[in-house]
């Protein structure tokens, strides 16, 4: 099966008529993530959690199925997320086995289109030394509500496992 994310970015044209790529974007601590839209199976309302709390790994359970869940906040920045504010969402995505993964997020996930040309592949040396190993692309765009330009990190989410 082939990745979702090689699918939706890859490769990168430079035809500015070539339509734009969707991703579904959310926060996860000071960083703004985001999975294509062909990668992003649904978003539903957080459930209870259940694992250990020793690691950034989880489980949940949705129509009675279990799925694993990922806590970026603590995978990333060492502390669990707490969705103590808001009631949370959960970014299911799935996996090139087939498997849906789950991301906890506290706001709502937004949909954005984002032209070709903006959506870079992260050099491998960057990938190598950061905790964002797990991303593959970055993005900057602005949409027409806001001029400031935005950033985002595109997930890789099989490089996870």
């Amino acid at each position: 099966m082939q990745s979702p994310l090689s699918v939706s970015v890859a490769p990168v044209s430079k035809n500015p008529t070539a339509p734009p790529i969707r991703f579904v974007t959310f926060d996860i601590g000071h960083l703004t993530l985001a999975l294509p839209i062909a990668a992003v199976a649904k978003v539903v309302n957080l459930g209870t959690i259940q694992g250990s709390g020793q690691s950034a790994w989880g489980v949940m359970t949705l129509d009675d199925r279990p799925y694993t869940v990922i806590d970026l906040h603590q995978h990333l920045f060492h502390r669990p997320f707490n969705p103590t504010q808001t009631p949370g969402y959960l970014v299911l995505t799935a996996l090139a086995t087939g498997e849906l993964l789950g991301i906890p997020v506290m706001d709502t996930p937004a949909l954005v289109d984002v032209p070709r040309d903006r959506v870079r592949l992260l050099p491998t040396s960057y990938r190598k030394a950061d905790t964002l190993a797990l991303a593959s692309h970055i993005a900057r765009w602005h949409d027409a509500a806001n001029p400031e330009e935005k950033t985002f990190f595109v997930l890789d989410v099989n490089s996870l496992l």
